[in-house]
This record gives C-alpha cells, sequence and structure tokens, in this order.
C-alpha cells in the first residue's frame, strides 16, 4: 500500500490546479492573439511564475482506496486489483466475472 503522503500531495495538487485554472487559461488565450516578439516573452515570463503543479499535464490519476498509479479506471477512479476485488464482493452494480 502507497503511503498516505502520496494521496495527500495528490489532493493537494488538485487544489492548485483548481485555483489557477482561470489564471492559466487566460494566459494561454492571450499567448495566441500575442503579435510581437516582446509581449510573448512577457506572457512566457508570466507563465514561469505559476506553481509547476499548478499545470493539468502533471496530474497523475491514482486509485482513491490504494493510492496506486497504474492500471487505473477513470470511470471507477479505482485499479484494476480493487476493481476485481469489489466484483467479487457485489459492491460494483452491474459487473460480473465473466467465464466461458
Amino acid at each position: 500500500m502507497i503511503r498516505l503522503a502520496k494521496i495527500e500531495k495528490f489532493k493537494n495538487q488538485k487544489k492548485i490546479i483548481i485555483k489557477y485554472k482561470t489564471l492559466r487559461n487566460n494566459l494561454f488565450q492571450n499567448s495566441k492573439k500575442v503579435k510581437t516578439l516582446l509581449n510573448y516573452i512577457y506572457l512566457i515570463k508570466k507563465f514561469e511564475e505559476l506553481p509547476k503543479n499548478s499545470s493539468f499535464f502533471r496530474l497523475r490519476n491514482y486509485c482513491w482506496k490504494t493510492g496506486k498509479t497504474r492500471g487505473i479506471y477513470r470511470f471507477f477512479g479505482l485499479c484494476r486489483n480493487v476493481i476485481r476485488e469489489f466484483a467479487y464482493n457485489n459492491f460494483l452494480p452491474g459487473i460480473i466475472k465473466s467465464s466461458w
């Protein structure tokens, strides 16, 4: 099982992304409209002043139960092992083990 610190880091990163989302979008839209090089450099410096974790692309999906990063199903927010476990115990309605 992963440390709780990783899960807390993930939650904090989501908060930072939400906090800076509008500012990042405004800077991005303005960078498309810039016509001079000096204004473009100014906007790049504004981007660099923002925290690195405010970028959506740095966000990593974690399983909310175990904290694993691999094999995550976005619909459930769980890793494949936990989904299998929950399906066996009938915690996920409509999901059954296939057999043929």
